[in-house]
């Protein structure tokens, strides 16, 4: 039931930007500088290349590019009468597997307390690349990348070493996907 939410809302949104043209706003190429512009310490080096590898490849895509809540999750995602509705925007413009995969990956604290989370996590790649038509390696890859900038952000800023390690260990996790 939460997956099909999730997938009606997500249809909703982006069903009406057929014809988006990317000017003014702005790009993941813009989130993505952080794995560049700092020296990480906490990050395990071999994720960190990962992000890097993806984020190189997200950027040199000429595939679609749409305007992205790009925080669509279930915790920004609200129950209005019998619909549903996205809040707290992080507009960037991108893939939209690179939208999904806010959904997939969240709430990592939850996620964590479960011990089929790695089936947990399958499930959502499967059933989300099949429902909304995406590609099945870049959901999974935008997935391990969402996670590693959150992580990344983290540290950059300071904040709080038990999401860092959240972060990290959903990354560990995602790179194991089928």
């Amino acid at each position: 039931m939460v997956i099909n939410a999730f997938v009606d809302l997500f249809k909703k949104i982006h069903t009406s930007q057929k014809n988006f043209i990317p000017t003014d706003w702005k790009t993941l190429h813009d989130d993505f500088a952080v794995l560049t512009s700092y020296t990480f310490v906490k990050i395990p080096e071999n994720l960190l290349q990962k992000a890097l590898q993806i984020s190189d490849q997200l950027l040199a895509s000429d595939g679609p590019q749409h305007l992205l809540h790009c925080d669509l999750h279930c915790r920004n995602i609200l129950q209005f009468q019998d619909s549903f509705i996205a809040i707290d925007p992080w507009p960037s413009v991108g893939p939209l597997e690179y939208e999904a995969a806010s959904f997939l990956t969240s709430p990592t604290d939850l996620l964590l307390l479960r011990d089929d989370i790695k089936e947990i996590l399958q499930n959502r790649l499967n059933k989300l690349s099949h429902l909304l038509n995406l590609n099945k390696q870049q959901l999974k890859d935008c997935s391990l990348m969402r996670v590693m900038l959150l992580a990344c952000l983290c540290e950059s800023r300071n904040k709080n070493d038990d999401w860092i390690e959240q972060f990290i260990q959903i990354a560990e996790i995602i790179d194991k996907l089928n």
